[in-house]
């Protein structure tokens, strides 16, 4: 899984958006040509979306947060210096949903997770 439900929240974009990853490492980020910061997968190195420094004014986060080095650690740097967390507008296409196994013990068919 790459980005959790959990960390979804409504950007006004129309993109299904994301304060982070949904676990470290998950994620890679490079610096395109034209400033965007792109987001690909670390396993299989797909494009997934872009990220960018105007997320959610909220302090709720896991530790660990961002993927380690280059672009990211300059989003990160953007993103605390404005007070919110990080942006990824993820592609609608490169997500697959996925019930919450613990969820689905917990109540019926409610608790979806995005898995990108």
């Amino acid at each position: 899984m790459l980005f959790s439900s959990s960390a979804k929240f409504d950007s006004g974009t129309g993109w299904p958006s994301f304060f982070q990853p949904a676990r470290d490492g998950a994620v890679r980020c490079a610096s395109e040509v034209d400033g965007r910061i792109e987001v690909h997968c670390a396993g299989c190195g797909g494009h997934l979306g872009h990220a960018f420094a105007d997320g959610p004014l909220s302090p709720h986060r896991r530790e660990g947060g961002l993927p380690i080095g280059g672009p990211s650690a300059e989003l990160e740097r953007h993103s605390r210096a404005r007070g919110c967390l990080p942006r990824y507008c993820i592609n609608g296409a490169a997500l697959r949903l996925r019930a919450d196994e613990q969820r689905e013990q917990d109540a019926p068919p409610s608790g979806w997770e995005r898995e990108a």
